[in-house]
Parts: C-alpha cells; sequence; structure tokens
C-alpha cells in the first residue's frame, strides 16, 4: 500500500485527503475496499498535535459498479465489509 503510506506520511506534513479508495485482501484471500479520508489535529494554538485517519467499507457498491453485486454486502454494516468481523 505504498500509495496509501504516501497520503498518512503527509499528514504530518499538515495535508488531509479525502476519497482515496484502496483494495484490501483479507487473510482468507477475500477482496474488499474502502475509502479513507484523513486530516490532521490542532490545538488551540494552531499546532499540529495529532491526526485523524477515517476508513468507511465500500465493497458492495464497488461490485455493483462493475456488474456483480456480492451477496449479503449491500445491507451489511460497513465495518464489517471493511473488516470481516463477524463473518
Amino acid at each position: 500500500m505504498p500509495r496509501m503510506s504516501a497520503l498518512w506520511a503527509g499528514l504530518w506534513d499538515g495535508e488531509g485527503y479525502a476519497g482515496a479508495e484502496f483494495r484490501v485482501v483479507t487473510a482468507d484471500g477475500t477482496e474488499r475496499w474502502c475509502t479513507s479520508a484523513g486530516a490532521p489535529v490542532l490545538d488551540e494554538n494552531r499546532r499540529q498535535v495529532g491526526v485523524e485517519i477515517r476508513h468507511a467499507g465500500v465493497t458492495g457498491r464497488r461490485h455493483i459498479e462493475v456488474g456483480r453485486p456480492e451477496p449479503g454486502l449491500a445491507g451489511e454494516p460497513a465495518h464489517r465489509r471493511a473488516s470481516g468481523v463477524g463473518r
């Protein structure tokens, strides 16, 4: 994930990003897709004190876009689609 690593590294230089999509292959070989957004976290003096990164699963949407919906994904919560929790 060199592209995502570069985005994450940029957060520490004060650069935010949104809408970055990436593919994750789980331990059992299942393909999942996520979208990510990140932003620097600033204190009251506008000094960077951290970063915030959010991910959401978009596997169901990606499969529908290419005409191959995957049964059971459309109605699952995003955290289950992204992480495979409960499978």
